[in-house]
């Protein structure tokens, strides 16, 4: 993950705050009976900022780059410490680990997805480590539901793409569309489903700087995404979030599985 906050830093000439939390046990602060007394607290602090910087001040050389550790609840400090900086962007990795990686999200991790009104950038597992390890992005995929939100979302894709002189594609997931199939009256209906989601992109595209093709594909839409960004190699997958606990929000429901089954880094907006 860091790799690719560097390169994002570097790419938009931006500063970053290296930010690790301390959750300390109940009474940490308490001296007599607790489990630590402050003396232990600022020795955590010390040797955990210690470690922060010999294990990134290589990959951020070159970037003005501040170390931070701080103690209390990981998510209250991380929205604290954003709104206390005017922080643009936030990057964090996800805690899947092991086989069932693609099936679990971080507790912090959710919690900043839904409560932080800032772009959060996350990771889970990577599908192409030569990508991550260079942080390198050339290759955007940019997916959005066809609501009023799209041209936000195609706005910021636009902008990030000629950031980093990437090549930016657009997709649009039909779950009702079932592919491939040689049922005549199925093949009527995903005719009639994409001829309606052209008319829709036709509409949205008035208000946009762009004019490329939007490409649709049927299924799920964490599994039409996480193929697609397989397929064409995508080094970053752009999505909105911007109204996750609307009901039936459609694209920003289905945040969560996206960010579990991406094979690249993942930018929410």
């Amino acid at each position: 993950m860091a790799p690719v906050v560097a390169s994002v830093a570097r790419g938009t000439q931006a500063a970053v705050t290296l930010l690790h939390v301390l959750e300390l046990p109940p009474g940490a602060y308490r001296e007599a009976r607790g489990y630590l007394n402050l003396g232990d607290v600022t020795s955590l602090r010390t040797q955990a900022e210690k470690e922060l910087r010999d294990s990134y001040s290589a990959g951020f050389h070159g970037i003005n780059t501040f170390f931070s550790v701080r103690e209390g609840d990981p998510c209250d400090i991380i929205g604290q410490h954003a709104r206390e900086n005017q922080i643009d962007l936030v990057g964090m990795p996800t805690r899947g680990r092991g086989p069932f990686r693609r099936l679990l999200l971080g507790s912090v991790t959710a919690k900043v997805l839904n409560d932080l009104d800032l772009p959060v950038l996350t990771g889970a597992h990577y599908e192409n480590p030569a990508s991550l390890a260079t942080g390198t992005i050339k290759r955007i995929l940019c997916c959005i539901d066809l609501s009023e939100d799209s041209t936000r979302i195609i706005g910021w894709g636009v902008r990030v793409a000629r950031q980093f002189q990437a090549d930016l594609m657009l997709l649009h997931a039909l779950p009702a569309v079932e592919e491939p199939t040689q049922n005549r009256g199925v093949r009527a209906v995903n005719k009639y489903h994409k001829e309606r989601a052209w008319e829709r992109y036709a509409q949205l595209r008035d208000g946009i700087d762009f004019d490329g093709e939007l490409h649709l594909i049927g299924g799920s839409v964490a599994h039409a995404i996480r193929q697609t960004a397989i397929e064409q190699n995508s080094d970053l997958i752009l999505i909105g979030r911007g109204v996750m606990r609307e009901q039936l929000g459609r694209m920003r429901t289905n945040t969560y599985t996206i960010i579990r089954e991406s094979p690249c880094p993942v930018l929410s907006v």
